[in-house]
């Protein structure tokens, strides 16, 4: 969370220099005669600080994108472990010679099977 402090920061920063940026520009635009390079140089630092925002952005889309596959994840690790503790109980249950399983057990099971097609395909690949 410190790299989404930093990048909030540095966003913040960008959005306030390009306040003061367009800022000047309005007052210089009110200035007779004045020279054209000035204003230019005004655009150009204009252009990078939102090129450079644009970046902080994409970075922040990158931590939502990591966030979200963790999440994922989780869930994965989550339906895996119940799974786990489904099947176990199964072989207890069918080698104790009782009922392999019950029916709250099958429809739960059966859940997670029908879930299974909305994981998406690229969880497991790494």
């Amino acid at each position: 969370m410190d790299q989404w402090d930093d990048l909030n920061t540095c966003l913040l920063s960008y959005f306030s220099n390009a306040g003061a940026v367009i800022s000047r520009l309005q007052a210089l635009g009110g200035v007779p005669n004045i020279r054209e390079d000035l204003m230019g140089n005004h655009m150009e630092v204009l252009e990078l600080i939102v090129v450079n925002a644009r970046e902080t952005l994409e970075k922040f889309n990158g931590i939502v994108k990591a966030l979200n596959k963790a999440l994922r994840d989780t869930k994965q690790m989550g339906y895996t472990k119940i799974i786990n503790y489904l099947l176990a109980d199964l072989e207890e249950q069918a080698s104790s010679m009782v009922l392999p399983f019950s029916s709250s057990d099958t429809a739960v099971l059966r859940q997670l099977f029908v879930d299974q097609p909305n994981i998406p395909k690229d969880e497991g690949a790494e």
